[in-house]
C-alpha cells in the first residue's frame, strides 16, 4: 500500500531511549526503510489515514502487533485492515473487550471510537483501530507483560485522537479489557 504511515520504535527503551524512533511513508510499492536499529527489537506501527468526518471508516489500521528483531537486512510484513473488520484467523495473545462511554443514562458502547494499544508502558503505539458500532474492539500478537488501553475518551476531531485516559493491562494470553471512559 502506497502512502502508509509508518512507525518504528525501540521495544523495550520506547522513543526516549538510546534509539531514535522513525517516521516514514510508504513508497509506491508499499515498501519502506528504516536505518540504526541493528540487534534490536522493535515495534512497528502503520495506518493509512482517509478523509476526516463520514469517511473515516475507509482508514486502515494495523490490529496484530508486528516486534521483529532486526538483525541485518529484515523484511517484514505488515498488514492494514478496515476498523470493524474481524480477521479469520487472529494469532495469539489476543486483547479484546468493548469500550463504554458513560452517559446520564448509564454505560454505553463507544462506537467508532479509536483505540490505540501501547505494549511496555511507553508511547509508541504497538497497534491502533476504530471501535465497531457495538464498541468493541480486538487486537492481536501482543507481547507479553504490560501495556495501556488508550481510547479517545475525548473524541477529538482530528488525528491522531489524543485519549483522556489511559488504562494499565497486563497480557498474560488471550485477555479481554472492557475500559469505560468517564462521563464528560
Amino acid at each position: 500500500m502506497a502512502g502508509a504511515r509508518v512507525f518504528v520504535v525501540d521495544l523495550i527503551e520506547g522513543p526516549y531511549g538510546n534509539y531514535a524512533w522513525y517516521e516514514t511513508t510508504t513508497d509506491a510499492t508499499g515498501r519502506f526503510t528504516v536505518l540504526s536499529f541493528e540487534n534490536r527489537r522493535v515495534k512497528i506501527t502503520a495506518y493509512a489515514p482517509g478523509t476526516p468526518g463520514p469517511l473515516w471508516s475507509q482508514s486502515l489500521y494495523q490490529v496484530c502487533g508486528v516486534h521483529p528483531l532486526v538483525n541485518g537486512v529484515s523484511s517484514i510484513e505488515v498488514e492494514l485492515i478496515r476498523a470493524g473488520i474481524a480477521r479469520t484467523a487472529s494469532p495469539s495473545p489476543t486483547l479484546s473487550g468493548v469500550v463504554y462511554e458513560n452517559t446520564a443514562e448509564g454505560p454505553r458502547p463507544a462506537a467508532q471510537m479509536a483505540v490505540l494499544y501501547s505494549s511496555y508502558g511507553h508511547d509508541g503505539a504497538d497497534v491502533y483501530t476504530r471501535t465497531d458500532n457495538a464498541g468493541r474492539y480486538s487486537f492481536c500478537d501482543l507481547p507479553l507483560g504490560g501495556g495501556s488501553v488508550l481510547p479517545a475518551c475525548s473524541r477529538s476531531a482530528s488525528p491522531p485522537e489524543h485519549p483522556v485516559n489511559i488504562f494499565s493491562v497486563q497480557i498474560a494470553g488471550d485477555t479481554v479489557f472492557n475500559p469505560e471512559c468517564p462521563r464528560r
